[in-house]
């Protein structure tokens, strides 16, 4: 591994960082427990994505040196953050092929690299193949018919590679699909942030299903997509609760979840004026 100044994230330059790649089963807390051990080792996420899909989560964090801003140089601090962050993905399972972490420095694209690691981790197994994809009232699918065969020009003859196609397209469009309640946080930004966010989260019984974090000058933009922890549509008392402990150092704005018939309830109660962020372009937006 050797540091690269200037590299690139996605298609910008952020300056020096440091990219960290985790892959693990999920489980409720889990990102507060990573975003915990990257505090602790005063380590600031300058951005992230996180997406689950199908009992799984990828991640891929770019973090600095809190101190110099800089990405991190001391092997022996990156040894010791990932022999963390190894034991609390792996759990209780002493399995090593439960999680998996990665650290490198340099240009990559953010979305691109977490359908690949959740295809490496093989999370398109465990669910039947469907000939209907089950999307979201909010998600407007692009009909686009592709004809499949293998490199070499032939053509998928056995039922079980054709099933395998089938679910891999699948898994590809339901990893991009938001579920659950939006939640946009705006605050300064400094070390330990994301680990109190997330921390909050938990502890209201709040589950992230999937999580955009940004830095637009001092100013951390956060996005969750939350739901309970078995998957249900979150209760706007939660968001209430949620909101009173916040208080007045974070602007929290609340987005419908597309699944709950209570979200003109819960936007009703957010106080910060509507905006939306994208995904897409979070990235785009640390250099603003």
């Amino acid at each position: 591994m050797k540091n690269c100044p200037g590299k690139r994230v996605g298609v910008h330059s952020v300056g020096n960082h440091t990219a960290i790649e985790l892959v693990a089963r999920d489980r409720p807390g889990l990102l507060s427990e990573i975003s915990a051990v990257l505090a602790d080792l005063q380590f600031n996420v300058a951005a992230a994505e996180v997406w689950t899909h199908n009992r799984r989560i990828a991640c891929v964090l770019y973090v600095n040196d809190y101190s110099t801003n800089h990405a991190v140089h001391d092997l022996n601090r990156l040894s010791i953050m990932e022999e963390q962050l190894k034991h609390i993905l792996r759990g209780s399972e002493d399995d090593d092929k439960v999680a998996r972490t990665s650290f490198s420095l340099g240009f990559t694209h953010t979305d691109r690299r977490l359908h690949q690691m959740l295809f490496a981790d093989r999370d398109y197994e465990g669910s039947g193949v469907t000939s209907e994809v089950d999307y979201p009232s909010s998600f407007k699918p692009k009909i686009t018919e592709y004809f499949i065969r293998h490199m070499d020009g032939c053509t998928l003859d056995a039922e079980g590679e054709k099933e395998r196609v089938i679910k891999c397209l699948e898994a590809s469009i339901h990893r991009r699909v938001s579920e659950g309640l939006s939640l946009e946080l705006c605050a300064k930004d400094r070390v330990g942030l994301l680990s109190e966010v997330t921390r909050i989260l938990r502890e209201n019984g709040l589950s992230v299903r999937r999580a955009g974090i940004s830095t637009i000058g001092e100013e951390a933009v956060n996005v969750f997509y939350v739901r309970d922890t078995y998957g249900n549509p979150v209760d706007s008392k939660k968001i209430e609760a949620l909101r009173r402990e916040i208080g007045h150092t974070m602007m929290l704005n609340v987005k419908k979840d597309p699944g709950s018939a209570k979200a003109s309830e819960a936007e009703a109660i957010s106080g910060w004026a509507k905006t939306s962020f994208f995904f897409g372009n979070l990235l785009d937006k640390l250099l603003a």
